[in-house]
């Protein structure tokens, strides 16, 4: 992805122009920048005609040079240089000066005054570059770190699924995602947990071998390449602005229990990390689908006791248990929150969650049957 930054003491409009014809993720590769890059070598251009400088840009640049000239006054010549930013192990881009006001054409000495500048905004750029890094990582670590936690909680499958989509959107940056499990029943796809879209998304039902063509590990496609349930999946891909997916199979025991979809409304340009912090949440969601699901298919097949005097302690997880305790001793969710360092908004979720497997309405109640249940 190219990002051109512009600037222009004199005439702003001018740099906000340059910038308008080149937006972030769609700005064209220029030649000359391309020529920089990948040779390292800078490019002098002493003073020419502007119908020259028109003639040595790209097609679709030059077009917009006749079609739209620069708000500025008319331009006669044009003289500029440009040097490629360089840092420690490589080139990140280029730095340029155009100027139409030229009484005298440029000359060696403005591209070593300018090769000067863009080695030290090189690096600049690279410091910014590996701070970037730094936190992005500390990010994703913090976010494996809550899907964990999450992944203590109980057994609710849509809420565990649902963090794990809270956390993608943050940590890949991109603006929705889902999740579907496979069926056995009927080997097809469902929807189960989706996070990010601005309309409401149909629980879908499709085919495996349509969402991962080749059973890649990792897929892309356009809107158009969309097949699955053909039409409902292409309007509201449409209707979304969606211009790159990604997808990924969820796997367990060697068989693939469902798939974990991200999509982006610009381009996606994932580099290894990007890659890895993904395969990571589809473990993870793997994870609690099989978790789960040994889970349910354990208690069916284990007859129920009978003749006990007491009431059954539900099967609460060790994070449910550990904040019942905290609730009988009578502390707030804000309390709570405080010492088993998880957010309110999950503490509410699981206190909800214990009372009504405990079938009690209150937290009152709900301390009262714990104590005579002995379920501490």
């Amino acid at each position: 992805m190219q990002l051109v930054v512009a600037a222009n003491g004199d005439e702003p409009e001018v740099a906000d122009y340059v910038e308008a014809g080149n937006p972030t993720g769609k700005a064209p590769t220029w030649s000359f920048a391309q020529t920089v890059i990948e040779t390292g070598d800078p490019i002098l251009v002493p003073l020419v005609s502007y119908q020259e400088f028109i003639a040595m840009q790209i097609p679709r640049e030059a077009a917009r040079l006749e079609r739209e000239p620069p708000p500025t006054d008319p331009i006669a010549r044009v003289g500029f240089v440009m040097v490629a930013l360089r840092t420690r192990v490589a080139t990140v881009g280029s730095l340029a000066i155009f100027d139409h006001r030229l009484s005298e054409p440029m000359t060696g000495r403005e591209v070593t005054w300018l090769q000067a500048v863009a080695d030290r905004v090189a690096v600049g750029v690279e410091n910014a570059q590996m701070r970037v890094a730094a936190k992005t990582r500390l990010d994703r670590l913090a976010a494996i770190r809550t899907v964990a936690l999450a992944m203590t909680g109980g057994r609710d499958l849509r809420f565990h699924l649902q963090v794990i989509l809270d956390q993608a959107i943050v940590g890949l940056g991109v603006c929705a995602a889902d999740v579907l499990v496979l069926d056995e029943a009927d080997g097809l796809l469902r929807m189960v947990a989706s996070s990010g879209f601005k309309t409401t998304v149909p629980e879908y039902r499709l085919p495996l071998e349509e969402m991962l063509p080749g059973q890649h590990l990792v897929g892309h496609a356009g809107a158009s390449e969309f097949t699955p349930d053909e039409g409902q999946r292409r309007t509201l891909f449409a209707r979304e602005g969606f211009r790159s997916r990604r997808a990924m199979p969820l796997i367990s025991q060697a068989r693939i229990t469902g798939v974990i979809e991200v999509f982006s409304r610009v381009e996606l340009q994932p580099d290894r990390e990007w890659i890895d912090f993904l395969e990571v949440l589809a473990t993870s969601a793997s994870l609690a689908i099989d978790r789960v699901g040994t889970l349910e298919r354990f208690e069916k097949s284990t007859p129920r006791s009978a003749g006990k005097t007491r009431t059954a302690r539900p099967d609460f997880s060790r994070l449910e248990g550990e904040i019942l305790a905290l609730v009988v001793e009578g502390l707030s969710n804000t309390a709570i929150a405080d010492k088993v360092h998880l957010s309110q908004h999950t503490i509410k979720f699981h206190v909800h969650r214990i009372l009504k497997q405990a079938g009690v309405v209150n937290r009152t109640e709900l301390a009262r049957k714990a104590t005579k249940e002995g379920w501490l």
